[in-house]
């Protein structure tokens, strides 16, 4: 080649003054010029990169030699060219000789457009450009411009531009679309995979336009695209068939039915002449013969063909069609039966599921050789596949996999096992779970040798795919250390990790034993190796998202979003759901306003056009940060924005995912958010006191969220309505107190205290003369409790106790123990024993373990008490009290006894309720007697009693025992020389005795009011009424403290002296 280049630029410069040498307008003729653009052609022609290097520099000596180039000239310089910004300089040097030098015309563009599209990153871009320069130069595009423009578009992954070109096409009233320009958009589905616009194109290229004409018969360079587009997704296996069936026998696939009766019309003659239309002076009568033309099956046909099998994971049929190849069944356009070649065994290969079959077939490879007319050997992509078989069966077969490495090494095929083969071992292992294997085939591949022994060029390096099958291998055992170890060599050999090394080192550090903080670091390391590439969700997301969960787990927010804030280019959902997380978790304060801002405006999900498809768990994160602070209304907002399955479902679709594309589940692709979401929702709305809202949320969890309630749900819900029927009973007292304040200045205060009546106890007395109007919340409570069991929801003890509680505050008394007796009954039926025996007990135990079995515990018979302290029915509350006492597994508390005093005192049963109220200070239920500090004595220690916790009929009681208390002990010591006030200085700690109070004065602590509802004092009142009305005592509020009564050591002295008088004279 040189010496021809040579030879043209020596007759060149030898009369470079021909006359002929300067007419570059229009292609020129002159013999120069045309040496020159014959030697630029050849050079940017070459497939060698260095050759190609020297067209440019042949222009530059072109213009050293005043040899005027021609427009033939640039075209063949484009030829070397393989980007747009090159392409668009030398166009602008084509124009730099002028319009009357240099015409850049339709052919010029179409070659600059055509090495665009040799430019897969932004070659289309810059193509498309270069078409809007056409139309504003008045440069008319002609077919072979829309057919490069489409070539481009492929190349850079635009199907949808390619095909907005070939409509833009059809309605242009000069162009009509011919065979190259619907290859061209058949080739753009075939690089995006979209088979189902290849399939349009291809009914749509036969369908005549109105003029009855414009007919294109597809050849075979169509039908091999469209089989390539249906061999990139699975499931079209029997359709590729059926096309290559349709090549076979001739008929139109996808015709019209008017053009597939046309075909059946014709007979064999004219099936002569259209073989006849194969032969090369068909060049001269395209047009004439295009519609007759057939197309024949190459072998590039029956390899897609393969592929779509392969891909359909549909081995049979795979196997059948080779079997068919091999049989020579398939005829070539010069009627030589078409062979299979490696690429054919390789694909068969690639779909096979056995690796005994993936054996056989290697098998026959080696044996093709004894046939002349297919003699096909092994290659490395033959032993990958098969090892890849291997990898792929269930089980993994890894001894036969390292079998066929060392085959490969020690064989006759003459293959040296590379790097592909020894990764597919290496994930073989990984499969099988075998770190040690995967480990020795990494090290094995740099020390590897032949089968003499040999050395030299029997080793290979390991790549990113053979590293990240190691550090998988090890991730799935939680080995953190060694997947750092390797993550390190790695990075010292200089292999970029991909994101799948990221994903493994992620899932290595969740799967470790080590702590939140340990792992910490070790991510943190790993970031700190990150180039601002890796830091893109697309690379290294799994470990960004990973770090910024850990920092959630901690509740440290500030590192979190410094990571999240780290991340580059748009966060991917598992990153904004780490992040959402994490202002879930934050402490002392939720961050919901930056987790709703993070929501509004984040890209949240992988391909998603906008709003209306959101990942379930980023919205379930932001709504539960939301609920955690109290903001229901906000995470309403959320979930009206984002939380439409319908909306979710159109956008989906559109996506190519829907049921059909296998990217969802279900009809709308799985719910937009999360059971837990909507059941911190309806928490949230019970705290808020809004039950309306739970309840509603509760109902439309289903019909609008596609989310089943659970347990929880239901339990909010109760709980919602319990805490409003609460609401509603302290409203309904404040309004009754606000009542009695105004009649405090007559008699009517003094009349309820003589009926026996004291300070909060009026308040509920009233309540029973006021009339429910409305909806009554705790009837919603036990629809919400029986619509759960119907719906085969067993309630927990929660969920029971909350709707007892409910009927607590609404006096309904009888429900309660109804609630509480169905709770027995499902337990005793539950746990009832059976003829299994020992199989009973078993399942028995698997109840209890999965909380089937809802035991009443303290705090459901502590309602049932309460209620029946609400409706008067002191038996049954007695007989609450009674049951809890002969339960082994529960203790009265302090509100069991406090309740069960407010229902005897109200019912007059003083002397039962004396004994209750002794019983619970004899078993340290409730201590009344505290060692408090007395300012009006000095500071010093003393014992108080403290009531402030007491209701005012306990309080009563207390106040009474204390005082006969008093008087027992001076009945004890009246023969006796001794003073209850000589044991001032005793440190005593009985609870019972106030003489060990060691006071001078006795002191009670009643509070001062801003615990209850009205923030007015309410004991103090009821403890000195006790003390005056019922033993003549006087008693004072302490100067230094409002919240505490004294009797002075004086009036005491005073009464026990009118008590002992009193005695003395009855004895």
């Amino acid at each position: 080649m040189m010496r021809t280049l040579r030879f043209f630029s020596a007759s060149a410069r030898s009369d470079p003054n021909d006359s002929n040498a300067g007419n570059g307008k229009g292609g020129g003729g002159g013999g120069g010029v045309f040496a020159y653009t014959a030697a630029i052609a050849a050079l940017s022609s070459s497939s060698s990169q260095s050759w190609r290097s020297h067209a440019p520099r042949l222009l530059d000596e072109m213009d050293r030699l005043s040899i005027l180039p021609s427009s033939y000239t640039f075209t063949a310089l484009l030829l070397s060219v393989d980007d747009g910004p090159s392409a668009l300089r030398v166009l602008d040097r084509a124009r730099s000789y002028g319009p009357d030098a240099v015409e850049v015309d339709v052919h010029l563009y179409n070659a600059a457009i055509h090495a665009c599209s040799r430019d897969a990153e932004k070659g289309w871009s810059t193509a498309v450009g270069l078409r809007d320069r056409m139309n504003d130069e008045g440069v008319d595009a002609d077919g072979r411009t829309y057919a490069s423009l489409m070539h481009a578009c492929a190349r850079g992954g635009q199907v949808r531009v390619a095909l907005s070109l070939l409509e833009e096409m059809r309605r242009s009233p000069h162009l009509t679309p011919d065979a190259k320009v619907w290859g061209a958009a058949l080739h753009a589905c075939a690089r995006a995979g979209e088979d189902t616009e290849a399939v349009r194109l291809m009914r749509e290229m036969q369908t005549p336009n109105q003029g009855g004409d414009n007919v294109v018969r597809p050849n075979t360079l169509h039908y091999n695209a469209l089989l390539a587009a249906l061999a990139k997704k699975a499931g079209n296996a029997q359709l590729a068939m059926e096309v290559l069936e349709g090549m076979v026998n001739g008929t139109a696939m996808f015709a019209p039915p008017d053009q597939e009766e046309e075909e059946e019309r014709r007979g064999d003659d004219d099936e002569k002449d259209q073989w006849q239309a194969r032969r090369p002076q068909q060049h001269h009568h395209q047009h004439h013969h295009q519609h007759r033309r057939r197309a024949h099956p190459d072998l590039v046909t029956l390899n897609t063909v393969l592929a779509a099998c392969a891909k359909s994971f549909d081995y049979a049929s795979a196997q059948s069609l080779l079997d068919r190849l091999r049989n020579g069944d398939y005829l070539g356009h010069d009627d030589a039966p078409l062979r299979p070649d490696a690429i054919s065994y390789n694909t068969v290969l690639s779909s096979c599921s056995d690796p005994s079959d993936a054996v056989a077939l290697l098998r026959e490879m080696r044996l093709s050789r004894r046939d002349r007319y297919s003699a096909v050997k092994p290659t490395a992509v033959s032993y990958t596949n098969a090892i890849s078989c291997c990898k792929n069966s269930n089980p993994p077969d890894l001894d036969r996999a390292l079998r066929l490495l060392e085959e490969a090494r020690v064989g006759a095929d003459g293959v040296k096992p590379n790097v592909f083969m020894y990764s597919a071992a290496i994930w073989t292992a990984e499969r099988a779970g075998n770190c040690s294997v995967a480990e020795r085939l990494l090290r094995d591949m740099t020390t590897a040798k032949g089968p003499r022994g040999e050395e030299e060029g029997w080793g290979c390096s390991p790549n990113v795919v053979s590293y990240d099958g190691v550090i998988s291998c090890h991730a799935k055992r939680g080995n953190m250390d060694e997947a750092m170890a390797l993550y390190d060599e790695m990075r010292t050999r200089g292999i970029v990790p991909t994101p799948v090394t990221y994903q493994k080192l992620a899932e290595a550090t969740g799967r470790s034993n080590s702590t939140a903080e340990e792992n910490i670091s070790v991510l943190e390391t790993i970031v700190s190796t990150m180039s601002p590439s890796e830091r893109r969700s697309k690379t290294g997301g799994p470990v960004l998202a990973s770090l910024v969960r850990s920092y959630g787990i901690l509740r440290n927010y500030d590192d979190a979003r410094r990571i999240y804030d780290a991340v580059q280019g748009p966060v991917d959902a598992p990153c904004l759901t780490s992040m959402l997380y994490a202002c879930w978790r934050a402490r002392p304060v939720a961050m919901w306003e930056d987790a709703a801002l993070l929501l509004h405006s984040s890209d949240i999900v992988p391909d998603a056009v906008g709003p209306g498809r959101i990942d379930a768990r980023a919205l379930s994160y932001a709504v539960l940060a939301c609920c955690r602070e109290g903001q229901w209304e906000e995470a309403t907002k959320l979930l009206d924005l984002y939380g439409k399955p319908a909306l979710a479902r159109s956008l989906y679709d559109d996506n190519g995912k829907g049921s059909g594309g296998g990217g969802g589940s279900g009809k709308s692709g799985g719910p937009v958010v999360s059971a837990g979401a909507l059941n911190a929702l309806i928490s949230s709305c019970g705290r808020a006191g809004r039950p309306d809202v739970a309840v509603r949320t509760l109902n439309e969890m289903e019909s609008r969220f596609e989310v089943k309630p659970d347990g929880g749900s239901y339990r909010g819900a109760i709980v919602a309505c319990n805490q409003a029927e609460h609401e509603r009973r302290r409203q309904r007292r404040r309004t009754r107190r606000r009542e009695m304040a105004r009649m405090e200045g007559g008699d009517y205060a003094d009349d309820m205290w003589e009926e026996g009546w004291g300070g909060d106890q009026v308040g509920v007395a009233v309540e029973e003369e006021e009339e429910d109007e409305g909806l009554q919340w705790w009837e919603c409570s036990l629809s919400l409790l029986r619509r759960m069991k119907e719906e085969g929801i067993v309630p927990d003890v929660q969920t029971y106790s909350s709707a007892i509680s409910s009927c607590e505050a609404a006096g309904q008394w009888q429900r309660a123990i109804g609630i509480l007796r169905s709770m027995s009954d499902e337990s005793s039926s539950l746990s009832a024993p059976s003829s299994s025996g020992g199989d009973d007990d078993r399942r028995e135990e698997e109840r209890e373990g999965e909380g089937l079995i809802a035991l009443p515990n303290l705090f459901c018979f502590n309602a049932a008490i309460a209620a029946c302290e609400k409706g008067g029915a002191w038996l049954e509350a007695v007989e609450l009290f009674e049951r809890i006492r002969t339960d082994g597994s529960l203790r009265p508390n302090f509100v069991t006894v406090n309740s069960l005093l407010i229902a005897l005192d109200r019912a007059g049963q003083r002397e039962l309720a004396d004994a209750v109220y002794r019983e619970a200070v004899k078993d340290g239920v409730v201590k009344p007697w505290k060692m408090r500090r007395d300012v009006e004595e000095g500071g010093r220690m003393r014992r108080v009693m403290d009531l402030h916790q007491f209701s005012a009929p306990m309080a009563k009681i207390a106040v009474r025992a204390a005082i006969e208390s008093l008087v027992n002990d001076a009945k004890e010591n009246r023969d006796n020389d001794h003073n209850f006030f000589d044991d001032a200085d005793s440190d005593s700690d009985s609870d019972s005795d106030p003489s060990a109070t060691g006071d001078r004065d006795l002191v009670f602590i009643v509070g001062k009011g801003r615990g209850s509802e009205d923030g007015r004092p309410v004991l103090a009142p009821v403890v000195g009424e006790v003390l005056r009305r019922e033993f003549g005592l006087a008693s004072s509020t302490d100067v230094s403290n409002s919240g505490r009564l004294r009797v002075k050591r004086e009036e005491i002295s005073s009464y026990l002296d009118r008590i002992t008088s009193d005695l003395n004279l009855i004895w």
